[in-house]
């Protein structure tokens, strides 16, 4: 079973999936600075991994334009390449499709659109013809996170472990 083991600084993702069994199946971060490019996914996983020991088969940093996946452990291998790397475009055109062409979402916005995408994800197969569906089925994340849940922070127990969540109705 995947763990989260935390340094005192209390490393929380933003939020996570867990599978059937409540295992943590992929840890998510969802960021949106502008701008938001590789460089800024990795100095952001870098800092994670410095701060925690993390256990999860894989780890995602979402943002308004970009989203990366990283899997196998990279965290705790300090691997650098993601496994995937794709466009957020048809994301927010699906989840926001008021969304005015330059606009960014703030806190919590992106928090649920991508809470939404990722249940839709468990919920069971998509299309798979359309990014970022086409990368991440490549690499098992969408077979590994079917059935699962996404749980927000606010849902998640204190340093040195994750229980006691409940995803968002």
């Amino acid at each position: 079973m995947a763990t989260i083991a935390s340094a005192p600084t209390g490393y929380r993702p933003d939020l996570l999936i867990q599978g059937r069994d409540d295992e943590v199946i992929a840890l998510v971060e969802v960021k949106n600075p502008r701008p938001f490019s590789r460089d800024t996914a990795l100095d952001l996983y870098r800092d994670i991994a410095d701060r925690t020991s993390v256990d999860t088969p894989y780890f995602l940093v979402l943002s308004q334009t970009l989203g990366f996946l990283w899997q196998s452990n990279a965290l705790h291998l300090q691997q650098l390449a993601p496994a995937a790397e794709f466009s957020m475009q048809s994301i927010m055109a699906r989840y926001a499709p008021n969304l005015a062409s330059g606009e960014r979402l703030r806190g919590r916005e992106l928090d649920y659109i991508v809470f939404r995408w990722l249940s839709t994800l468990t919920a069971g197969p998509t299309d798979g013809r359309t990014e970022p569906e086409v990368s991440l089925a490549k690499t098992g994340f969408l077979t590994a996170i079917h059935g699962g849940s996404i749980v927000f922070e606010a849902g998640m127990a204190a340093i040195g472990g994750i229980g006691g969540a409940s995803p968002l109705p």
